[in-house]
Order: C-alpha cells, then structure tokens, then sequence
C-alpha cells in the first residue's frame, strides 16, 4: 500500500475508532447491579448506575414490559415501581418477584446499548425431612438415609449438599424448576459422620437449612446397651426377660413361703415348750 492511500485510509480508521469509543463510553460506564439472590413473593431491587449524568434511562425485563425514566419522571407499569434518585443513580423495584422474572435484565441510556446482569430468583420457604433404617449405630454400621425435599427452586442450576458431622456429601444438581424430590444415601458411618445433619442449597451463594427428622448421628457410649438389630432378637430378649422376671417372683415366693413355714414351726415349738413348763409347775405345786 502506498503512502497516499494510508493517508486516505487514516482519518476513516480513527473516525470509526471514535465512534467505537464514544459507543463505549455510553455503556462501558453504565452498570445494572441486581441482588446476589432474591425470594419468590418478596420484593426485590435493581438499580442502573451512571458514571455521568443522564437524561434517559431504559430498564429491559427478560420476559413483557418494564419501566423507563425520563427528566419528567419514571413511567408506571403494573408490579413495578421506578424512581430517579439523582441524575445518575435509577432504581426499579420488583414489587412480588415471580419465576418470570428471573434471567437477564438490562438497563440502557439510549434503549439499544444494554448493560445486562442475572438476576436469581429462589424458593423461601423450601423444607426438608431426614429419616434412617436405623434406631441407633455403631461405627462402621452401613445405613440408608431418605431426603425428602419440598418446595425448592432456583433459577439456576444448583447443588444440594448433605451435611454430616464434617463430612460434605454432594447429593444431586437440580435443574432451574420448582423441585419436589426423595433422594436416598447409603453411608458407612465413621467417626467423622457424627454431630450434626443439614442441607447445603448452592444457588448464587451458599443456604444451609435444618431439616426436620433425624438432626445428628451420635453413638452411644460404651457402658450404654445396644438394641439389637435384628427382630427376632428383640424378641428373643424380651421373652428372656420375662423369664427371668417370673424365676425371680418364683425364688422370692419361695424364701417368703419357707420364711413362714420356719416362723409357724418355731411358734409350735414355743408353744409345746411352755405347755410343758406349766404341767411342771403345777406338779411341783401339788406336792
């Protein structure tokens, strides 16, 4: 290429580097800045930042319409509230957070350079139940254990993690849905699986919930008896018990009958004995 047509070509390249700043400049200093999690049925605040002052500010849903703001003031469409706190400082307020709202929203100075961040919508009043095979355990014991989840979602992807004593056991990924599951966990227990059981939800941060049911595995100490695990010995250790209880009552019924038995014959015993002495008397009186 020859100097002439370098020449030629300069003014065009930085006339279309200006352009691409000027456009920069517009939206590289324009944030929209959404909570790290928000809740069904709560409220929920965005807020569109400029590094400047603006007059125009376009909020941008993922799903129907939401508000823009003028120098006049916001517009007012149904479960949103819009307000300019300065001139370059908006917020929008989601007045009952829903599943369709969560996803991209964007926020823009000219309605077509939008500035995008995710906003995560989860379930509040998500429930669990924990339950196991086992009345009590010994180290090294394998039992089942059944999670009942209720109630969970998250917009995005997200694990559930069972938490037990210091052992974190990654129970399954659920997908961006309304969940209602029964998972089931086969453990070995060892001495790091005692002290307490929760439930780590991951969803755009971490939530950790009690759950109700069996709360933390303990095992008894070594002078407490051990259950036996299997029915027919719960059996056979009730009917020795029984036994036992009846040779007892029968050994006591014993000792109290022959403690009588002695105690009627000493009587007699006495009793012939002093007759005995009275006719003695009596004799030595007549003479």
């Amino acid at each position: 290429m020859n100097v002439e047509a370098q020449n030629c070509l300069c003014p065009m390249f930085y006339s279309n580097l200006d352009e691409t700043f000027e456009k920069h400049l517009l939206t590289g200093f324009l944030q929209i800045q959404s909570p790290e999690i928000s809740y069904l049925d709560k409220p929920s605040v965005l807020a569109c930042v400029s590094s400047q002052p603006v007059s125009v500010i376009v909020f941008k849903a993922p799903n129907g319409n939401s508000p823009q703001c003028l120098q006049t003031g916001c517009t007012n469409v149904s479960g949103y509230q819009a307000v300019q706190r300065n001139s370059s400082y908006f917020e929008l307020t989601i007045l009952d957070l829903q599943v369709k709202h969560a996803g991209k929203w964007g926020c823009s100075e000219d309605g077509a350079n939008f500035v995008y961040d995710q906003l995560v919508v989860a379930e509040n009043k998500t429930s669990c139940t924990i339950t196991w095979d086992a009345a009590t355990v010994r180290l090294n014991q394998m039992v089942s254990l059944i999670v009942i989840i209720q109630d969970y979602y998250c917009s995005d992807t997200s694990n559930v993690t069972l938490l037990i004593g210091t052992v974190r056991d990654l129970l399954t990924t659920v997908e961006a849905k309304p969940t209602n599951t029964s998972l089931s966990r086969e453990i070995n227990v060892t001495a790091e699986h005692l002290g307490n059981i929760k439930l780590e939800f991951s969803c755009s941060g971490s939530r950790i919930i009690s759950c109700s049911g069996l709360k933390h595995i303990e095992i008894p100490r070594p002078d407490d008896r051990l259950p036996p695990d299997n029915p027919m010995q719960v059996i056979g250790a009730v009917v020795i018990t029984f036994l036992v209880t009846i040779c007892v009552v029968i050994i006591l019924w014993v000792i109290v009958y022959k403690r009588e038995k002695v105690r009627d014959c000493l009587a007699r015993s006495r009793r012939v004995h002093s007759g005995h002495s009275d006719r003695g008397h009596d004799a030595t009186m007549n003479t």
